[in-house]
């Protein structure tokens, strides 16, 4: 079996319902910020990262506030989905984040999580910083969402949970 392309992954995961408000952890290069318009074009989408920066890589139509994904600025169940890619190994206090996570998403929002393997040819960081966050996530993920998608491929781990009720 072929390895599916993360881009076409989570677009597959972002298309199975409709979200009103999504929140997007990291901005990062706004690739993902481009695959969230293209699915939600309707929706409110809003952008976080701790560099200010970054407000300069968002698209159009994307609301960009400065923030660390361990202390969001949001009410609680603000969001319908919370996608995070290629962002988790640069948390600090991922516990932390996956906390925050759980508290701004609505019941049964759903949270994506995708970042790189260790050994992934996109990982710029550092074989060591990879393995300890990831290893982080995939032990308590389980604790803030329930998991309903759950895959590591070569290049890259998917994690896709619901917020329970």
């Amino acid at each position: 079996m072929m390895e599916m392309d993360w881009k076409d992954l989570l677009i597959d995961l972002y298309m199975r319902r409709a979200e009103k408000n999504v929140l997007e952890v990291g901005t990062g290069f706004g690739s993902n910020l481009s695959l969230l318009l293209e699915v939600f074009p309707d929706s409110t989408i809003v952008t976080v990262d701790p560099e200010l920066s970054a407000s300069n890589r968002i698209p159009q139509g994307v609301h960009f506030v400065q923030s660390r994904a361990e202390s969001l600025p949001f009410r609680d169940e603000s969001f319908d989905l919370l996608s995070t890619v290629a962002t988790i190994h640069h948390l600090t206090d991922v516990q932390a984040a996956l906390g925050e996570f759980r508290r701004v998403l609505r019941c049964t929002g759903r949270l994506v999580i995708m970042d790189w393997t260790p050994d992934s040819r996109y990982n710029p960081h550092g074989r060591e910083k990879v393995v300890r966050s990831m290893e982080e996530v995939m032990s308590s993920v389980d604790h803030y969402v329930q998991v309903i998608h759950m895959e590591e491929e070569e290049d890259y781990y998917v994690i896709c949970g619901a917020k329970p009720c």
